[in-house]
């Protein structure tokens, strides 16, 4: 029998090193724009998207994400899959160390904002065992999932993000670049199946918690929260176009200091799909 090299687990910062090539250009489409965000929670937002590529956040009412993510003016990079639907990230320089992204589609007025927090060391330090035996999650990476709409659009209109079973029962082949090739398995409403079949992680694989919000017709937010190296990843996935856009979002070394915020991108191939879920 052939036996696989022994295989290390790669902190954010090491597995992006050379990663990708499949990654979408950024796009324009926001710049000079002011847009108000509405959270169903009651923070209101203002977003001011400057020509210089950052973004000023302004607070227009209180609630808890405003008074979470405050007043400020961070970089942010956008992409876009389909016309008028945008992927917008940002990452706060807080410690811990938190990400804010924006999925905005201008076309129904609807959008969500997730805030993403990475864990301190000493969080990691906690076994899974002990983890498990507490009651927690097993993954240290934490996100909130905030549903919004733009401006005064109509609540009644079409179009909503949900949490949607979609998704559930397909095996799909991401190609990131030449180098880069992970296949996903989504189980259930809670958790999918990845491995690695081609770059500096082949052989290695693991079931990781996951959320699946629906955007428009096959078109889907992917947001997976790993356990074993704290990482964030979050894909937009167009099944029509077999394309997805997103980020990976982790410490650089294993030292804990320094932030890896990644763009991805990649061709998506559906595999097969496993019927009979409820």
């Amino acid at each position: 029998m052939n036996q696989q090299p022994p295989h290390s687990w790669l902190q954010v910062g090491e597995l992006t090193a050379g990663f990708g090539g499949n990654e979408l250009t950024p796009s324009q489409a926001l710049a000079g724009r002011r847009l108000q965000a509405n959270l169903e929670e009651g923070s209101r937002f203002e977003l001011v998207f400057r020509p210089d590529e950052q973004l000023e956040i302004n607070i227009l009412a209180d609630g808890p994400a405003a008074r979470s993510v405050g007043k400020r003016v961070v970089a942010y990079r956008a992409t876009s899959l389909r016309e008028n639907v945008l992927f917008v990230d940002s990452v706060l320089p807080d410690q811990p160390p938190r990400s804010l992204t924006w999925i905005l589609d201008l076309n129904s007025g609807w959008g969500t904002a997730v805030l993403g927090r990475l864990p301190l060391r000493a969080e990691t330090e906690e076994s899974i065992y002990a983890r498990a035996s507490s009651g927690k999650e097993l993954t240290t990476v934490a996100v909130d999932l905030l549903p919004l709409r733009l401006g005064d659009q109509d609540t009644k209109k079409p179009g909503k993000h949900a949490p949607t079973t979609e998704l559930i029962g397909r095996r799909i082949r991401y190609v990131y670049g030449p180098r880069d090739v992970y296949e996903h398995i989504y189980l259930n409403e809670r958790f999918y199946t990845w491995q690695c079949l081609k770059g500096p992680e082949i052989g290695l694989a693991d079931t990781d918690r996951c959320h699946y919000i629906k955007i428009a017709g096959d078109l889907y937010l992917f947001i997976w929260r790993e356990k074993i190296v704290p990482t964030l990843g979050m894909v937009l996935i167009d099944i029509a176009a077999a394309r997805s856009t997103g980020k990976i979002f982790g410490y650089h070394g294993g030292d804990f200091g320094e932030i890896t915020n990644a763009s991805v991108g990649a061709s998506a191939q559906l595999m097969n799909v496993t019927p009979g879920y409820p």
